[in-house]
C-alpha cells in the first residue's frame, strides 16, 4: 500500500555541518600533502597553520585529534622524518595537541592572537625540546644524530609553530569573530 503525503521532503544540507566538512577536508588535505614536501620548515609551517586552524574551528574536537595525529604519521612513512626518530612521534602527537588545546583555551577565552600563537608555539617546542633532549643523551646516546636533536626540536619547532600562526592568521580574521582584535 502506498501512502499519500501532502508533505514534500526535500534534502536539505546543515550549512554550519557543510562548512566543517569543507574546513576538515581543506585542513586533512593540508596536513596529509605537507609532508610529501620533504623541507621541514615548509612542512611544520603548514602542519602548524593546519592546527592553529583546527583549534579555532573546531577545538578539541575528533577532527583536531586526527589533524594532530595524522601529520606525523606521514612524515615518519615517507622518510621525511628519519626512522631512528620513531620513539618520538608519539611525543610530536602530544606536542601538536598541546598547540591544539592551549590555542583553543585561548580562542575560548577571548586572548589576542599573538599571545595565543605565542603561548601555543612556546608550550609545544618547551616539550619536544625537553623529550628530544632527554632522547639524546639516553636512547640517541652515541648517535650521530643526537647532535640533530636540539636543532630539529628545539628552535625549527618553535619557528614553525611561529610561521604557521603567520599563515593561519589572515584565515582566521578572513573568518572573522574567532579571536579578539588588540
Amino acid at each position: 500500500m502506498i501512502r499519500e503525503s501532502s508533505e514534500v521532503e526535500a534534502i536539505s544540507f546543515d550549512r554550519a555541518g557543510t562548512t566543517d566538512l569543507f574546513r576538515f577536508a581543506f585542513l586533512l588535505a593540508l596536513a596529509l600533502t605537507s609532508p610529501l614536501v620533504f623541507s621541514q620548515p615548509v612542512t611544520g609551517s603548514f602542519v602548524n597553520a593546519a592546527l592553529f586552524l583546527s583549534a579555532a574551528f573546531f577545538g578539541m574536537r575528533k577532527e583536531s585529534y586526527l589533524l594532530a595525529t595524522v601529520p606525523s604519521l606521514v612524515a615518519i612513512s615517507t622518510g621525511q622524518l628519519p626512522i631512528v626518530f620513531a620513539s618520538m612521534v608519539p611525543f610530536i602527537m602530544a606536542g601538536n595537541l598541546l598547540l591544539v588545546f592551549l590555542a583553543d583555551l585561548g580562542f575560548r577565552r577571548n586572548w589576542s592572537f599573538p599571545a595565543v600563537a605565542a603561548l601555543s608555539a612556546i608550550a609545544k617546542s618547551a616539550l619536544l625540546l625537553a623529550v628530544g633532549l632527554s632522547f639524546s643523551v639516553t636512547l640517541f646516546r652515541g648517535l650521530p644524530i643526537a647532535a640533530k636533536v636540539p636543532t630539529m626540536f628545539g628552535w625549527l619547532q618553535l619557528a614553525t609553530a611561529l610561521a604557521g600562526a603567520v599563515v593561519a592568521y589572515p584565515i582566521l580574521r578572513l573568518a572573522k569573530g574567532v579571536f579578539r582584535e588588540d
